[in-house]
């Protein structure tokens, strides 16, 4: 897997990281869209509904989305680690804990949004929320903002190794500021940083040996 994503065109990695999701999470919101403007107001159930609808739906295509940026980020660390001057350590332990953390704190996440909204929409009919709305709401906060942390380091890690590897001596965040900013703007920097790496994964010599 670490092979072919490392290997992919920047088009390719495009499509099914932001064309693909984007398309269909789109289409989902359209028809769903489309049954809000011919709801019946006699019946507010409905609303509730669609809205549900609307955020299970989407959920399979934000999946696709974020797994194929975090399988880009680990295959981009886990697959030049071998073109990295075995004299500098990026503490690559570190890299391996912070992205399971990452991992079990989206599935929290996405747990905890899905219950966010069944029960906001859950007592819409009322016109009352429910209490235990706002419980998962402020819960659901600083589980975001860890993950939002996290990401931010897997993105740095991952510049930090590519610039490292292309340099071949150590590289700290001056020396790859902008590709920790073309990976957090993915949806520019896959134009920019997948042609760089496909350029290093032509060559299956590490390039240390070769310096």
């Amino acid at each position: 897997m670490t092979q072919f994503i490392l290997k992919l065109k920047h088009w390719q990695l495009f499509v099914l990281m932001i064309a693909l999701p984007s398309i269909g999470a789109m289409t989902i919101m359209g028809s769903m869209v489309s049954s809000l403007l011919t709801l019946d107001p006699a019946t507010p159930e409905q609303f509730s509904q669609i809205m549900k609808s609307i955020f299970i739906y989407s959920l399979p295509f934000s999946i696709m989305a974020t797994s194929i940026q975090y399988t880009w980020l680990w295959a981009v660390v886990k697959g030049l680690q071998h073109k990295i001057p075995g004299d500098i350590d990026l503490h690559i332990k570190r890299f391996n804990i912070v992205f399971v953390s990452t991992i079990i704190l989206l599935l929290l996440l996405y747990t905890l949004m899905y219950i966010m909204f069944s029960t906001l929409f859950a007592s819409f009919p009322e016109q009352s929320v429910n209490p235990e709305y706002f419980v998962v709401f402020f819960i659901t906060f600083p589980v975001n903002m860890a993950m939002f942390g996290c990401s931010l380091y897997l993105m740095y890690f991952a510049a930090q190794t590519l610039k490292t590897v292309e340099l071949q001596h150590k590289s700290g965040f001056d020396k790859c500021a902008l590709e920790f900013v073309l990976f957090f703007f993915n949806i520019v920097g896959i134009w920019i940083l997948q042609p760089r790496i496909n350029k290093l994964m032509e060559d299956p010599h590490p390039l240390s040996e070769i310096q």
